[in-house]
């Protein structure tokens, strides 16, 4: 009966309530899996009632499709070289091969520890405060650092032109900027930390948007 089968996904759409976890997929994924995992148990057990459109929901693709590949040509002009010359990347062949060393292949260290940005959640605007206590309580987060925990010059860009702060000391120019780090004792705990950093603003301007309204 397709209507008892419908009211069986309402049901099971209300009641599934994943975790928000950092180091998991999103709850959005997770409950569409469960419900995923549910039909397909349904196309099982109903066998040869299933429309033949529907049956391939109990297969396993991997081992129906074949072995895909493709590839891209361009065409080039010898007299422009080096100019639009193909080259191989450098990496390529450390990449292909799985030789290339990432950081997630290195294994933990004793008693390593790990950072996360804060961010800032508003743009053109100033810093009225940053409170990191509710951040600190958590148990494993070890520290909380911006502008102030740094002795030398608080900028990333000091031989260039312009300047670029690490961390924002009063103005901020952008959402997303680096407003200070969360060190914790792992990935997990140094994100949740992160997020529970508040931060108070003032002068709140219209973001700037486009290079027009920059120049004028």
């Amino acid at each position: 009966d397709p209507k008892v089968i419908k009211e069986l996904f309402a049901i099971l759409a209300k009641e599934t309530d994943p975790d928000e976890k950092i180091e998991e997929p999103s709850r959005e994924y997770r409950a569409g899996l469960v419900e995923a995992l549910l039909y397909k148990f349904l196309i099982m057990a109903l066998g040869d009632s299933v429309p033949d459109s529907k049956k391939s929901g109990t297969q396993d693709l991997r081992f129906l499709r074949p072995l895909q590949q493709g590839s891209q040509e361009y065409k080039t002009d010898p007299k422009l070289y080096p100019v639009n010359k193909p080259v191989e990347k450098l990496e390529a062949t450390l990449q292909c091969s799985g030789e290339a060393e990432y950081i997630n292949d290195i294994p933990a260290l004793h008693n390593e520890v790990h950072a996360a940005m804060v961010v800032s959640t508003q743009a053109n605007c100033d810093i009225e405060s940053v409170d990191p206590s509710k951040a600190l309580s958590i148990q494993g987060v070890i520290d909380y650092v911006d502008h102030k925990d740094i002795p030398g010059l608080n900028n990333v860009t000091s031989h260039k032109k312009f300047d670029e702060p690490l961390f924002v000391t009063d103005h901020v120019y952008y959402a997303g900027q680096a407003v200070g780090v969360i060190v914790a004792e792992s990935f997990e705990i140094a994100h949740k930390a992160s997020r529970m950093v508040d931060i108070t603003y003032k002068n709140k301007k219209t973001p700037i948007l486009s290079i027009k309204e920059a120049l004028n």
